[in-house]
């Protein structure tokens, strides 16, 4: 991705956004569908993140159209990736925005696609929630939801 403008970040920031020419194409076609956002967390001894940008394609299959590496994962660095996206593929429409549970990517979305875009949040984030809000003592249906959506 080219963009030369300034970025309003404090000197000791690091974020390098990558994307491909087949991943700004996919961006083109399929970012109308759903946009998917989801970041790591605790996978180096820098603590950077990895925040990965995907589109579902026509099988509804998930396509990788972008990466960022950065030091913090908060808006404005947030924010600077969409719209490093979104410039190289300015004609693209994003209609629906899916992340985890954290509002970081949703804020950032909405400042870079505009107020109107809906958000839905991830399947396993609201499975893990409905999980880890249960306790013992709580009603059997609780227990039954966590199971039946649970992987065994």
């Amino acid at each position: 991705m080219k963009n030369d403008t300034m970025l309003d970040l404090p000197a000791e920031s690091f974020l390098l956004c990558l994307q491909t020419k087949h991943q700004k194409e996919l961006f083109q076609k399929f970012a109308m569908n759903v946009l998917c956002m989801d970041s790591t967390h605790g996978t180096n001894h820098y603590d950077f993140k990895l925040i990965t940008v995907m589109v579902a394609d026509q099988f509804g299959q998930g396509r990788t159209v972008g990466w960022c590496i950065c030091s913090k994962e908060e808006k404005q660095y947030v924010q600077h990736f969409l719209q490093a996206i979104r410039d190289a593929a300015p004609t693209a429409t994003v209609k629906t925005v899916m992340t985890d549970d954290d509002n970081t990517g949703w804020f950032a979305a909405r400042s870079v696609f505009g107020e109107i875009i809906q958000h839905l949040l991830c399947h396993w984030h609201v499975d893990r929630y409905e999980c880890k809000r249960g306790s013992p003592g709580k009603a059997v249906g609780h227990t039954a939801y966590c199971f039946l959506s649970s992987d065994h």
